[in-house]
């Protein structure tokens, strides 16, 4: 009985979580094409939980699968074992491999305040006096992240003489009038 050989691969062989790639494999006899084997690929992630795909060769004797990730699926290694059978041949196997890389969030947007005092003149005798001056700078995404910022935005920006606001609105945050009702109160 003749024997089946399998040769598989994965495309890309790294991907981040989120994404899909493709099983790719070759099932041939004494180097010749078998047409309509049976193959069943079984992908096993990192976690131990496995997923098999079941599908035929094409006429040429290639098999392949997409297998997407969610954006869940666990970063690491998944190895994918692959299986050819066909009547009148003894079945054969192959094993590859493939890495999904976590993919990297966005960055959280950072509440923007910041103060900045100054003393003139730098050294003050003892009798003599002084001025401490501060200035204060926000931007819009600290006013988006809700009614305690913006609050604490408005009273530092009522008792500093010098202000300055970088507008950096993140729609993604809150809607455009909110934004321009917070903004405008400044």
């Amino acid at each position: 009985m003749p024997t089946l050989s399998v040769t598989a691969s994965v495309s890309p062989s790294t991907i981040t979580n989120g994404s899909s790639a493709t099983i790719l494999a070759q099932v041939t006899s004494d180097g010749q094409p078998v047409a309509g084997a049976t193959v069943d690929a079984t992908i096993t992630m990192p976690n131990g939980t496995a997923i098999v795909k079941l599908s035929p060769t094409s006429t040429a004797g290639a098999y392949s699968a997409p297998i997407s990730i969610s954006s869940m699926g666990p970063a690491g290694l998944y190895t994918v074992a692959v299986n050819a059978s066909k009547a009148g041949y003894a079945s054969g196997s192959a094993v590859t491999a493939f890495t999904v890389e976590m993919k990297t969030p966005p960055p959280t947007p950072t509440p923007a305040l910041s103060i900045a005092l100054s003393v003139s003149p730098s050294s003050i005798a003892n009798g003599t006096s002084g001025v401490i001056s501060a200035s204060v700078t926000s931007s819009g995404i600290t006013l988006a992240l809700g009614r305690g910022p913006r609050e604490a935005v408005t009273k530092a920006f009522e008792l500093a003489p010098k202000r300055g606001f970088d507008t950096n609105i993140r729609l993604r945050l809150w809607d455009a009038d909110e934004a321009r009702g917070a903004i405008g109160s400044l």
